[in-house]
């Protein structure tokens, strides 16, 4: 019974599914920091907004905490200046982990 037990809690631990913490940092293709961007805040999507935070929050090696980050499928992060214009966004796969991630950012618009 006691082989039983651990096999289901092992099992529930190691899916894909469900939501956790996400350690999460960017940077910008182009080697550029958050200042010489434009770039003002930062918006993470999965399928609804994770969290909103000042660019510099999260520009690495600075990081930011997602408490219900999806563990599977991906996040969009997309930079946005302080007139909520898109200037670079990137894609990040997530895994069932949760390990700290950092997410390229690469050019859509420009300043």
């Amino acid at each position: 019974m006691r082989a039983i037990f651990l096999v289901a809690i092992l099992a529930a631990g190691c899916g894909g599914g469900g939501v956790g913490p996400l350690t999460l940092s960017w940077q910008f293709v182009d080697g550029r920091h958050c200042p010489d961007t434009g770039a003002a805040t930062i918006v993470v999507n999965a399928d609804t907004v994770l969290g909103t935070f000042a660019c510099t929050a999260g520009d690495a090696p600075a990081s930011v905490t997602i408490d219900n980050a999806p563990r599977s499928g991906s996040l969009r992060v997309q930079a946005l200046s302080p007139q909520m214009n898109e200037l670079y966004r990137g894609d990040l796969p997530l895994d069932a982990a949760g390990l700290p991630s950092t997410v390229t950012l690469y050019v859509t618009g420009s300043r």
